[in-house]
């Protein structure tokens, strides 16, 4: 798929202080984005699993 986007001057001298053109440093961008969220993700899922562990240890066992 192809986009235009506006891209400022301070990503273009990211850019070009890395010796990429301007869409190979955006497309790393995408790429390094995507990667983060998913791992952000992930860690959300664990600490959610974590919590849900804790409290049904804090939970008062029940006999019959």
């Amino acid at each position: 798929m192809q986009i235009s986007v506006e891209v400022s001057p301070h990503i273009q001298n990211e850019a070009a202080n890395r010796g990429l053109p301007i869409h190979a440093f955006i497309e790393k961008l995408l790429d390094a984005g995507m990667h983060a969220l998913h791992e952000q993700q992930s860690i959300v899922s664990a600490v959610d699993r974590i919590r849900a562990l804790r409290r049904s240890d804090a939970a008062p066992a029940t006999h019959p």
